[in-house]
């Protein structure tokens, strides 16, 4: 913690955006590793749980859902060099960059 608090504050963000930085950092990291483990774990423990849920959720009456599960199992999506994690920490870093910059 401190070591991230000092960088923040060295960074040139004030104390009370230094708060807020921190929330958001740790929260992006302990919600992602969560959400990673329930999944993961979840996955191991009802094998067959993917398919029985696709069946039962059609394309006309989730179309959106449908179309979000397909970018979870499409070829292109695995070759990609970014993952999940570092996708929302790059928002979050752009974000508190414009921040920063505009204080």
């Amino acid at each position: 913690m401190e070591s991230l608090l000092g960088r923040l504050r060295e960074a040139g963000f004030s104390a009370n955006m230094t708060h807020h930085a921190y929330h958001a950092l740790d929260s992006h990291i302990i919600g992602f590793t969560m959400w990673e483990v329930g999944y993961t774990t979840g996955a191991r423990q009802l094998p067959d749980s993917g398919a029985a849920f696709r069946r039962e959720l059609t394309v006309e009456k989730y179309p959106y859902l449908n179309e979000h599960m397909e970018e979870h199992v499409a070829e292109s999506r695995r070759d990609e060099s970014e993952g999940e994690f570092e996708f929302g920490l790059d928002l979050i870093l752009e974000g508190l960059e414009k921040i920063r910059r505009a204080a």
